[in-house]
């Protein structure tokens, strides 16, 4: 089967809600709504095909929520929980990627070693069974992966190798009603709000056109931000782009290790992840990423967008926040450092050397894959978790970042659910999905609620 877009777009038509964004989120949304009930909904994607930024460009790894502080990162950790059952159903129904090949997590240090402690702790308050995990030592390690040479590990025994590209078309594919519409090649230029709804201008496929819609969910990722601001919300809010680079592993070497080998983060105010090594769903090996400081959301390549550069994506407003970082010796050390990672490959095998000690500078074929991350900030730092702005007729989800892939489908009725709520959908009488099993909306709300697994 192939995903059904239209660049014809009827201006006289109104719809009931507008979705923009067809990436991870934006196709959990529109399932949701769209399965459940009959609403006019479309959903507005500028590219030619959904999932081409963020949603394919990602590790591909479904984490579950064994590194998430159930206290702070509560929906979050409860999102990824729930949607791990949900992806397994949808890639085994749609013949998606789905390699469980595990994740272990090394500790260099006696910190790193309280680190594991406390993800032990917060594997079983976010749902997890004690059959999912395990603390090992050293030894142990080396004794499944031979390669890998540390003080001692967590092991997350079921993480998921996936293609979430895949994941996110499947899902567009099971969802939709006789009223729902997927555009493409539709680039929004500005959104008039009122009480009564939204005027979105777009340019279609050249032509400048109208759609009119009660509601506007702004999904769009990268660009959210920037969507909300010319409606007049997050004002305190600014954001800086930074993107990931992964260096493929020649097969020969990368065939020696089987499961995804992480590193305690050291940096966690800051959006520097520290390196990994993937073991893709398609076989492929890769290390990285690092954090390279860039000008917008799809510059996969240089520091600056086609149509800009760097500076002025800085000096957007508000520059309190940013000009509290470029004050910051800390970041700015941190950023060079990123840098220096980008330009050398050695540098990268040097990184990855601490605990995959065999791994040298030739092992390293060429570049991989490239994605980039928005990451918001308000005058006290990096915002760390997702924000919700409600607006007269439209919701926008901003800071939407890792693991944002593993719990969308769950997420996404945390936001509907709150919008319910709110009185932005109406008496809407959810329950049952296209996608059977555990996929069931009241069910899946209960469990954002009460914390419970959802296996």
């Amino acid at each position: 089967m192939v995903l059904k877009l239209t660049s014809s777009v009827t201006e006289e038509k109104r719809y009931d809600i507008a979705i923009i964004g067809g990436g991870v989120l934006g196709a959990s949304l529109y399932h949701w709504i769209t399965s459940l009930r009959e609403e006019s909904v479309i959903l507005i994607e500028k590219e030619s095909d959904v999932a081409v930024h963020t949603s394919s460009r990602n590790t591909g790894v479904i984490h579950r929520p064994f590194y998430l502080d159930p206290s702070r990162k509560r929906v979050q950790a409860r999102s990824a929980g729930i949607s791990y059952s949900l992806w397994k159903e949808l890639a085994h129904a749609s013949g998606s990627p789905w390699l469980e090949c595990g994740t272990i997590e090394v500790a260099k240090s006696e910190e790193d070693m309280k680190a594991l402690e406390r993800y032990s702790e917060w594997s079983l308050q976010n749902g997890l069974s004690s059959d999912d995990f395990s603390i090992l030592t050293g030894e142990q390690v080396s004794g499944i992966e031979p390669e890998v040479k540390c003080d001692g590990a967590f092991y997350s025994k079921t993480d998921v190798s996936t293609e979430f590209g895949a994941l996110t078309k499947a899902l567009f594919m099971r969802s939709g009603n006789s009223k729902s519409l997927i555009t493409s090649n539709a680039e929004v230029l500005a959104i008039e709000e009122n009480s009564d709804g939204c005027l979105i201008k777009c340019i279609i496929n050249g032509r400048t056109t109208g759609i009119s819609a009660g509601l506007v969910m702004n999904a769009a990722g990268g660009s959210a931000l920037k969507i909300a601001h010319g409606m007049g919300y997050a004002a305190n809010y600014s954001v800086l782009f930074f993107r990931g680079e992964y260096w493929r592993v020649v097969p020969e070497y990368g065939g020696l290790i089987s499961r995804n080998i992480y590193s305690v983060p050291r940096h966690t105010k800051y959006p520097f992840l520290d390196p990994h090594f993937i073991s893709r769903a398609n076989g492929l090996k890769e290390i990285g990423p690092n954090a390279v400081l860039v000008g917008g959301p799809e510059v996969y390549e240089g520091i600056s967008p086609a149509d800009g550069n760097i500076l002025s994506s800085l000096m957007e407003r508000p520059i309190r926040p940013k000009l509290n970082l470029v004050f910051n010796r800390e970041f700015v050390s941190l950023v060079s450092s990123e840098w220096k990672s980008s330009f050398y490959k050695s540098e990268m095998a040097r990184r990855v050397r601490e605990f995959i000690p065999g791994i040298e500078t030739g092992f390293l074929s060429s570049r991989g894959f490239s994605g980039v991350r928005g990451s918001l900030i308000d005058k006290s730092g990096f915002v760390p978790e997702a924000i919700v702005e409600f607006g007269k007729r439209s919701v926008h989800i901003l800071n939407y970042n890792s693991p944002g892939a593993t719990g969308a489908p769950a997420y996404a009725v945390h936001i509907v659910r709150m919008m319910m709520e709110k009185g932005y959908l109406g008496d809407l009488n959810f329950g049952k999905s296209k996608i059977s099993g555990s996929w069931d909306f009241d069910k899946i709300s209960d469990l954002m609620v009460s914390g419970a697994s959802a296996a």
